[in-house]
């Protein structure tokens, strides 16, 4: 193999590596977005439920679980498509983007906790 094609090569899979770092970072928004959207709905209707506003008393926790459920389920199957997508390519996924995903992912499960008890 010529040392351009090599070199092509192992650029083609570093823009590979760095494309699916970028979908798993994607879904991490997305996952972020509900959880956040979920906790601040079941916090701003439990809000005005103490304000004597009409509100159903088990709506806002269960909106709020669905949505912050719906957030931890999708960064989880992100995680486990990112990591067998790198085992399809040969290559060790990329810790940093693992460890900040899985951080996010216990806040998330913190808040879902919160939102459960609380």
């Amino acid at each position: 193999m010529k040392p351009e094609a090599a070199d092509a090569t192992r650029l083609a899979l570093a823009r590979t590596v760095m494309a699916s770092e970028r979908t798993l970072m994607a879904w991490v928004r997305t996952s972020i977005s509900l959880i956040g959207f979920g906790f601040t709905l079941f916090k701003f209707l439990q809000g005005l439920a103490g304000e004597r506003v009409f509100v159903p008393t088990r709506e806002p926790r269960a909106v709020g679980l669905i949505l912050i459920g719906m957030g931890l389920i999708a960064m989880f199957f992100a995680i486990v498509q990112h990591g067998q997508f790198m085992r399809q390519l040969g290559e060790r996924p990329r810790p940093l983007a693992l460890v900040f995903t899985a951080l996010l992912w216990v806040l998330g499960a913190a808040a879902f906790v919160n939102v459960l008890v609380g």
